[in-house]
């Protein structure tokens, strides 16, 4: 075989082995509507909290005497809770960041979670998986799996304590109705020229709202579930184990549940509004300046700018560091 010939096949295998990886990196990596992942996805445990167990709670029985909405409001909206999580006392770094939540939405209820407290409302509201969250070795998992349990067994909002509020909560829908979950784009590369296997689009887990049992939040705690079940847990799963890439993976397979792929939000310029035809009310997904406006190189038009509604700090608290000042 000639020279000319070598080169020509080594190029045909080569070409042929990009195309390989391609149509695998966009069954199996991006496209959410594979069968597969779908028929896993239908298999894994969907979680609905019955209404008697949930109510029945004291956190829950103490919240109904501090929150002013009427049972028929809270059946239709989002609740007006806000939850934030901090292992025991806030430092007082972290404060100012933390005021402007109640500063912003007066009327509203605040609820502060602390180790002791998300292990009291797991052992009472789903006291069957009590054993695996308090053997959870790493403190971030178990704050991760706790937002995503208390919001969809409670609803409400869910920010860092390092987030800052910029506009009030109920301006976030801008005046759209039956809204049940509000979320925001965290970061867009899909028009960045990156690896293939890189993530793609990634969905804000630092601040997010829902109404009750939203099927959001249930896809969300199946995938963890089923993840924490059947996985290696170290400091490097972090991410896949509970936190954003496995939640931004939930949310892509739900929506191609409902017809969507992770492209029709690529490059948004406005709220998209996601159809739920379920009843449990639709998603709003918020473009990046929403939820994270500092991203400049994405698309983020800065604090100041009045798209945006949550400012996060970064503090990384979850790390152990803390904020200079």
């Amino acid at each position: 075989m000639s020279r000319r010939s070598r080169s020509f096949v080594a190029a045909v295998v080569i070409l042929g082995l990009t195309l390989s990886v391609l149509v695998l990196y966009n069954t199996w990596i991006i496209n959410p509507t594979n069968p597969w992942t779908l028929s896993v996805a239908r298999n894994l445990p969907s979680l609905i909290l019955g209404a008697d167990r949930v109510k029945h709670s004291s956190l829950a029985s103490r919240l109904s005497n501090l929150t002013k909405s009427s049972e028929n409001e809270q059946a239709v909206s989002i609740p007006r809770l806000i939850h934030q999580l901090y292992k025991s006392e806030v430092p007082s770094v972290y404060l100012e960041a933390q005021h402007t939540w109640t500063e912003k939405n007066p009327g509203w209820t605040y609820v502060g979670h602390n180790d002791q407290t998300m292990s009291e409302f797991v052992a009472e509201v789903i006291p069957e998986w009590k054993d695996l969250f308090e053997n959870l070795p790493i403190p971030i998992l178990k704050a991760d799996f706790f937002r995503y349990l208390v919001v969809l067994a409670l609803g409400g909002t869910y920010a860092d304590i390092d987030t800052r509020c910029l506009r009030d909560i109920a301006s976030w829908t801008n005046g759209q109705t039956d809204i049940g979950a509000v979320i925001g784009v965290e970061f867009d590369a899909s028009d960045v020229s990156i690896d293939l296997l890189s993530v793609k689009l990634q969905f804000v887990q630092w601040t997010f709202a829902a109404r009750p049992n939203h099927p959001l939040l249930q896809r969300v705690v199946g995938r963890v579930l089923h993840q924490l079940s059947h996985s290696t847990i170290s400091e490097s799963t972090v991410h896949q184990l509970t936190g954003p890439t496995i939640w931004s993976d939930a949310i892509i397979e739900y929506f191609s549940t409902l017809g969507y792929h992770w492209r029709d939000f690529r490059s948004l310029k406005e709220p998209k509004l996601v159809q739920v035809p379920t009843g449990e009310g639709n998603v709003l997904v918020l473009p990046i300046t929403g939820f994270n406006p500092g991203l400049i190189e994405m698309g983020g038009k800065g604090p100041d700018h009045p798209d945006s509604l949550v400012q996060h700090l970064f503090y990384g608290s979850w790390k152990g560091h803390k904020p200079s000042g």
